[in-house]
This record gives C-alpha cells, structure tokens and sequence, in this order.
C-alpha cells in the first residue's frame, strides 16, 4: 500500500515537472517563473521519502525530458533535480533557510562547473573562451571605428581593454554570485508554495539577525595580507584567485553591513524603509557599497550589536 502510494506521488510530481518544463521552454513571460519552480516536484518528494526514492524520479525525469525535448535539456533537468534534492533533505531535516541557501548554492555551483567542463570536452564549445573571442573582435572593432573617424585615443581604448581583462577575471565571482542568486530565487518562490501544501518550512530569519560566522573575517585578512604584500604577475593563478576572492568578500562583508544597519534602525525604532532605502541606494552609488563593507567588516571584528544591546 505504502508504495503504491509512494508510485503514485511519483508519477503526479512526474507529470507536473513535464508540465513546468515544457512551459519554461515554449511560454516566453511564464517560462521565466517556471524555470525556478522546476525543482519543485524534487523537494515535495525528498521531503516525504527518502532521497533514494527521489533519484528514482529523477532519473525518470530525465528520461522524460529526452523525450519531450532535445537532449541537451537532461543537463537542466539534473541541474533542476539536484538542486530541488539539496533543498527537500535540508528541509527534512530542519536545517533553516540560511543553511539550506548556502547548500543549495554550492550544488548549483558544482553544477555549473561540471556543466563547463562538459561543454568543453564533450561538445567543444568553450563559453568563457568564446566570450573573450568576442569581447576581443567587438575591441577590435572600436579601434577600427576610431581609426576610420579619426578620433583613436590610445588611453580610451587601453583602459577599455583593462577593463575588458577585469570583467574576464571575475568570471569564477560572477558564476558564484549566479549559483547564489539562483538559490535564492528558487527559494523565496518554491517557500509559499510548499506552505500552501502544509509541508513544515522554516521561516526566513529577520534580515537583521543575519551575521556572517566571524572565522570569514579572518580569511578575509589574510588575503588582503596576501594581496598587499605578495603583489602576484597580473594573468596569474593566484591574481585571478585573489581578485575574485576579495570581489566575493566585498559582497559579503557589505551585506552584513546592511544586516547590521536594519539592526540599528530596529533597535533605535526606525521605520523599515530606512535600511531599504540604504540598500537600494548602495547598489547605485559605489563609494556606500564600500562603507557598508567597511561596517560589515566592523561589526563582525568588533561586534558593534552586542554594544547596542549595553547601550
């Protein structure tokens, strides 16, 4: 009885992915939405069975995108699938909302990478080399343009070319942002769905509660120290490495910053539009992005809340 239930269950959520998928893939507006719904069916699955039982619909999955569509879709479907499993055992569980964000971004990454590497050995197609051939082609073409028009600047198209080589060496920080982002989304959309289906989700914590675990500061330190003093070649390894590791510390240390300014504005009886405000304004105006890094860095160096709460 009990797995004839299970079955059945299998085959509803079987039905309702084929449904999302072909939706994402042929409805323009609502593809956008369903494409972060496609993980759906994993999670209810994991959160009522055992994840065995979850692979089980997830090869079937598969084996139903290969007939409804290309088979290149099977790379979305485990993508879609993985995530959705990551997501319904931390809820099984009873990890929180921060926890299982933080899980299901290193799986969306995992996923991303191993998506590359079989582009590249499988398919010989190479994304980020295709990008550089064509941010190259379109520099290329600027100095052509300046040239016939006689209005070439040397110093215009070296800092374009600069700037170019910085958008190429974060790549690795934008595919973390992307794997994050990704989970983020994929949650806040998937969370009242799951309450609809009276399934036991945790609450998101306040965004003011948010702090980062203190041991990233001084991970943060030493590649400041790292970056200060050791000067690597630019193109190398460890430039690369640094260069995104500090991009993706920038982000965090200023997110927490803003956790801490909507502490303060709570504390001192703000209204909540006050840290909205100072967040939408960070993300447009550069030099606040800094100065909530700054107070990030501050709070989780100094623990500026727990003097609020002397105070």
């Amino acid at each position: 009885m009990r797995n004839a239930r299970r079955l059945t269950e299998g085959a509803v959520l079987l039905a309702i992915y084929a449904v999302l998928l072909l939706s994402s893939m042929y409805i323009p507006l609502l593809g956008l939405l369903t494409t972060f719904v496609l993980p759906l069916p994993f999670i209810i699955f994991t959160m009522r069975h055992h994840i065995r039982y979850t692979a089980v619909l997830l090869v079937a999955a598969s084996g139903v995108t290969f007939i409804l569509s290309s088979p290149l879709n099977i790379i979305n479907t485990i993508l879609s699938g993985l995530t959705g499993i990551v997501i319904g055992w931390m809820y099984q569980r009873g990890k929180g909302q921060v926890e299982t964000f933080l899980a299901s971004t290193v799986v969306i990454l995992l996923n991303f990478v191993v998506l590359y590497v079989v582009s590249v050995k499988f398919l010989e197609f190479d994304m980020l080399q295709q990008l550089r051939t064509t941010m190259e082609e379109s520099l290329q073409q600027a100095e052509k343009f300046a040239k016939l028009t006689g209005s070439a600047n040397t110093q215009s198209i070296d800092q374009f070319r600069k700037v170019m080589d910085t958008v190429q060496y974060l790549l690795p920080a934008m595919f973390v942002m992307g794997a994050a982002m990704l989970a983020f989304v994929t949650q806040a959309v998937t969370v009242p769905i799951l309450k609809k289906l009276r399934l036991s989700v945790p609450p998101w914590p306040p965004f003011r509660d948010i702090q980062l675990p203190r041991h990233l500061l001084l991970l943060y330190i030493v590649i400041l120290l790292v970056s200060i003093f050791v000067r690597p070649a630019e193109k190398s390894f460890l430039y690369m490495a640094l260069l995104n590791a500090n991009i993706i510390f920038q982000f965090l240390t200023a997110l927490h910053g803003l956790a801490f300014l909507a502490y303060f504005a709570h504390v001192r009886g703000y209204p909540k539009a006050v840290p909205i405000v100072a967040g939408i304004l960070g993300f447009l105006i550069p030099i606040l992005f800094s100065i909530y890094s700054f107070l990030g860095i501050i709070d989780l160096g100094f623990s500026l809340r727990r003097l609020l709460k002397r105070a």
